[in-house]
């Protein structure tokens, strides 16, 4: 618009995905081109009386989350519907998540409602009648797992970075390119190339946690 922008619109903090905090403003990229400029911002001052009694953005979110750093995207992927918290109200970003949740809401947030009931056991141990079976067998026939050598998925046991790039990167894309140096590389490869690495993940042996596979998820989402 040719008219200059004259009020302010005030928030406790920076209430958007694409922002960053600097003196008492929030800036915000919008997103589309402004006379050729791609990074047009807007700028919108904080309300700094009522700061310090209210650190969050969200109101309606879990109980042990409201300060967490990937709070946003928790809440994203929770109202898409692809997580949910427990029963007392919390989400324990900092729990670890097995193999056979972390696939069940992979698959449920890629294909939705189109996943088959198995009519066999995938895996020794993954039989029909488990919760989570027909996603894990899905992902066998789409070639997005592979299991272990003594024909086991080991359903219960905790997931790390390494295997759950594998298992998105070969759920949300058709080809990533290859790497020679060990089986994980090219997932770590494409994930940094993508912007998919989180600042904490120097170990890619070490569990995943509930916030970061929100996170991941969000950014995975949100780069469509």
């Amino acid at each position: 618009w040719n008219d200059s922008l004259n009020q302010c619109i005030k928030f406790d903090v920076c209430p958007f995905a694409n922002s960053y905090e600097k003196d008492d403003y929030c800036y915000c990229e919008l997103g589309f081109s402004w006379n050729g400029d791609k990074s047009a911002c807007i700028e919108v001052q904080k309300n700094k009386e009522k700061k310090a009694t209210n650190t969050s953005p969200y109101i309606d979110t879990f109980s042990d989350v409201k300060n967490y750093k990937y709070v946003f995207s928790i809440n994203d992927v929770r109202d898409r519907s692809i997580v949910e918290g427990y029963s007392d109200g919390t989400f324990r970003p900092h729990n670890s998540i097995n193999r056979a949740e972390f696939t069940k809401i992979l698959l449920q947030a890629r294909y939705s409602d189109a996943i088959p009931e198995p009519l066999s056991n995938c895996f020794v141990d993954v039989k029909t009648s488990d919760w989570y079976a027909k996603y894990v067998c899905y992902a066998k026939e789409k070639k997005i797992i592979e299991g272990y050598s003594d024909s086991t998925f080991k359903p219960e046991q905790s997931i790390n970075i390494a295997e759950a790039l594998k298992i998105t990167f070969e759920t949300y894309f058709s080809a990533i390119p290859e790497n020679s140096s060990s089986w994980y590389a090219k997932y770590e490869s494409f994930a940094k190339q993508e912007g998919l690495i989180l600042d904490e993940w120097n170990n890619l042996s070490k569990d995943m946690t509930r916030g970061e596979m929100a996170e991941l998820i969000y950014r995975i989402i949100d780069n469509k």
